[in-house]
C-alpha cells in the first residue's frame, strides 16, 4: 500500500515541487523494486528439454488427472532449460 502525507495539500493549495519531490521518490522506489534480481536457488532446479516438458505436463495433468500445475523455468546460459515443480493439486 502506498500513502501520501497530507502536508502535500491538494487542489489551489497544493505546492508543484512537493508533488515533484514525492512522485519522483516513488518512481526510484518502483524502478528499485522492478530492477532487483530474484534470488534464485539452481540446485532446486532439474535440466529438462522441450520434449520432456510437454511430456510431463501431459502425464501430469490429463494422464494422472491432476487439474493444476504450477513450473517454474529457467533459461540457462547455454539456452538449455531448467525445471522447478512448485506444486500439483
Amino acid at each position: 500500500m502506498i500513502a501520501f502525507n497530507k502536508e502535500n495539500g491538494d487542489g489551489d493549495d497544493a505546492d508543484p515541487k512537493k508533488i515533484e519531490k514525492t512522485i519522483k521518490k516513488l518512481q526510484d522506489l518502483l524502478d528499485d523494486l522492478y530492477e532487483s534480481e530474484l534470488e534464485i536457488e539452481e540446485e532446486d532446479y532439474l535440466d529438462i528439454d522441450m520434449s520432456d516438458l510437454i511430456s510431463l505436463v501431459y502425464e501430469v495433468l490429463f494422464q494422472e488427472k491432476y487439474n493444476y500445475m504450477n513450473l517454474s523455468l529457467m533459461k540457462n546460459q547455454n539456452n538449455s532449460l531448467s525445471l522447478k515443480i512448485e506444486s500439483i493439486k
